[in-house]
């Protein structure tokens, strides 16, 4: 069983339903700067920050914690932040990962004005089980968990 295949075993014993196409997956592997272009690695560094935040995560902010943690994870760039947040792309692809997430209920935006994102019971559950895991899955989500600590303890520098 490969390394993808066991991430998608323990996306499904919290019953989740998730379609990750392997050719995909292998082709993120070979460019750097396009990763953070993916749905599923903007997806998945989503629900982290979200956890990290408990709540106080606004829709509009999502982009900069997760451009931030993914540049902190990946290179520590601020080059490549900086074209981020000015990014058009990628505040889209933000949002479609934000309606993936909701969608697999794995985050929630309650309907009051200040929009603000939450970590559901079943996407922390989702998290602590891909923690456990000794696979590549798990060194990511790990990795994501060490860079959005990072990121938080310095802080959103303003560039």
């Amino acid at each position: 069983m490969t390394t993808l295949e066991q991430f998608v075993s323990s996306a499904e014993t919290v019953k989740l339903r998730l379609s990750v196409d392997g050719h995909a997956l292998t082709a993120l592997n070979r460019t750097r700067d396009d990763s953070f272009f993916q749905s599923p690695i903007l997806s998945l560094c989503t629900v982290v920050v979200a956890k990290g935040r408990n709540g106080d995560l606004k829709t509009a902010d999502v982009p900069t914690w997760v451009g931030a943690t993914l540049t902190n994870y990946f290179d520590g760039s601020a080059v490549i932040r900086r074209q981020l947040d000015w990014s058009l792309d990628y505040r889209r692809r933000c949002a479609d990962a934000l309606v993936f997430l909701e969608n697999l209920e794995l985050v929630k935006i309650p309907g009051d004005g200040i929009r603000s994102i939450q970590c559901t019971e079943r996407g922390q559950r989702f998290l602590r089980d891909a923690l456990r895991e000794a696979n590549e899955a798990g060194v990511l989500v790990r990795g994501l968990t060490k860079a959005f600590r990072i990121v938080e303890y310095h802080g959103l520098e303003l560039f």
